[in-house]
């Protein structure tokens, strides 16, 4: 059976209706990976700075995002969980970039992220049309902890084997 046509949003008075969304809640997939950086030059931003960052970059595009998820949006109490807005400081100015996606790469924009917030938001990661989930972006051994992860796997990180007992001597 085909799947019935979307429901246009409700526009009231010109606009569409604002949502708050708390990205960190259980409800939507988690799929960041903490990132610390050991370059002094890169330093994570508060959460509240990510958050109303990521607001206007969805609510801004509203062709692109609003008419898809069928409201504006208010992100509130905390990002997608693992992930992080750092300012890269590197002469003559700094950027943003976002980290946190399980292929070890950053999104170059909040707009880049959008996308992948986006596909968060609708529970869609297996389909995300983001760049970082395209094939062929994801670094080896990233790509493997997130297939190990994927598979049910509650840890990637185990610690090493305890070393064998001393065999018992022999009494010839």
């Amino acid at each position: 059976m085909a799947n019935p046509p979307p429901i246009p949003p409700v526009v009231l008075n010109g606009h569409l209706p604002v949502q708050d969304i708390d990205l960190s809640d259980a409800q939507y997939p988690r799929d960041g990976v903490t990132y610390q950086p050991t370059n002094p030059n890169i330093v994570r931003e508060p959460d509240a700075v990510f958050l109303q960052s990521l607001t206007q970059s969805i609510n801004n595009r509203a062709d692109q995002f609003q008419l898809l998820l069928g409201h504006r949006v208010n992100f509130v109490n905390g990002p997608p969980v693992g992930y992080g807005l750092f300012t890269v400081h590197r002469l003559p100015r700094g950027h943003r970039c976002v980290f946190g996606h399980p292929s070890g790469r950053a999104f170059r924009s909040m707009t880049e992220f959008s996308e992948h917030v986006v596909s968060i938001i609708q529970d869609k990661l297996d389909n995300c049309p983001c760049r970082l989930c395209q094939p062929g972006v994801w670094k080896h051994s990233h790509l493997e902890k997130h297939r190990v992860r994927c598979a049910g796997a509650v840890n990637t990180h185990l610690p090493p084997a305890p070393p064998a007992p001393p065999a018992a001597p022999t009494v010839p």
